[in-house]
């Protein structure tokens, strides 16, 4: 089942950017060598853990590589990092950390700014997941830059909560709160309506660890 709602998730953004007819033709590979994998595995008796991870690899190697073929460079990089994040809200760490290091190091003179500050950003993101606080917190601080540079108001606020959660799962509440309130200044001057909402969580949430219990009920 896993495998069956990952492979469809890809499948809908590989229509998006490349249509029906190249959906079709990924779809008859996929089930050709699925068809091939299982005969191999049962014979075999692999772990169905390690079968689906081979899958999961297989069809997204493929979807990338005939997409490749499909679309100019600066459309592809778009729809891997819409590919990427999509996985990586399933759950697939190194598969979607894989893609997003592919194209900063192999498709960087595509990418523009906003972009290569949002690729950057998720790689935080999933630094943080893995515990991997100082890389986490270089790839954040790479990104907040960019947005400077492009003056992408929405992407500063966004990472102010991201490294204020970063400093707070190091035990770092002081420094977590400064980031909050920055956070939380930056979305009200701005009408920034959904993100006010977490960084005002993230603050009720922060005070209360510190014990400022009145802070956290206004």
């Amino acid at each position: 089942m896993k495998n069956f709602v990952f492979f469809e998730k890809t499948l809908n953004i590989s229509e998006q950017y490349c249509g029906v007819p190249f959906v079709e033709q990924i779809s008859l590979i996929h089930d050709e060598r699925e068809r091939f994998l299982n005969n191999l595995w049962n014979t075999k008796k692999q772990n169905d853990d390690n079968i689906q991870k081979v899958t999961r690899k297989s069809d997204l190697d493929t979807i990338t590589y005939f997409a490749k073929k499909n679309l100019s460079n600066e459309k592809y990089v778009h729809f891997v990092f819409d590919i990427a994040s999509t996985i990586l809200d399933s759950g697939e760490l190194e598969y979607s950390e894989d893609l997003y290091k592919s194209l900063i190091n192999d498709y960087r003179i595509h990418l523009d700014e906003e972009l290569y500050g949002y690729v950057l950003q998720k790689l935080g993101i999933i630094h943080l997941y893995k515990n991997n606080f100082q890389t986490a917190q270089s790839y954040y601080f790479k990104s907040i830059k960019v947005f400077h540079r492009t003056d992408n108001v929405q992407g500063i606020t966004k990472l102010k909560n991201d490294i204020g959660a970063l400093m707070v799962e190091q035990g770092l509440y002081q420094e977590g709160k400064v980031f909050f309130e920055e956070a939380n200044k930056i979305a009200l001057s701005n009408n920034l309506t959904g993100i006010n909402a977490q960084s005002e969580m993230n603050l009720g949430n922060i005070y209360y660890i510190l014990g400022m219990e009145e802070d956290a009920l206004n």
